[in-house]
């Protein structure tokens, strides 16, 4: 299509293509009924953990297969356990060793 465009080899952009998403092994289709609405996971578990996941999991350019069981364990265990521990560790050691205030430096 695009050298249907007048595109020539060398102007080619460069695409990037995602592959199919899959739910249980089966291509997302609204005939099986198994579409996944990003509106409806935004507003149950935000969009940076949406982000998050579908950074994560899903490959670009290769079928992936989407799963709201391993949405929410990422979401617990790498985002709310392992980087919330850190963030409050972080904040408890500035308040004790540094007197709850951070200041800017030179480089």
């Amino acid at each position: 299509m695009l050298h249907a465009m007048g595109f020539e080899a060398s102007d080619m952009p460069t695409l990037l293509v995602h592959g199919f998403w899959n739910v249980a092994g089966d291509k997302m289709s609204k005939s099986l009924g198994n579409i996944v609405d990003p509106d409806e996971l935004a507003d149950k578990f935000g969009t940076d953990t949406l982000r998050y996941y579908l950074c994560r999991d899903i490959r670009s350019g290769k079928d992936s297969d989407f799963d709201i069981e391993r949405l929410v364990m990422l979401f617990n265990t790498e985002l709310a356990n392992d980087l919330g521990n850190l963030l409050n560790r972080s904040i408890n050691m500035t308040k004790g060793f540094c007197n709850s205030t951070i200041s800017a430096t030179d480089y």
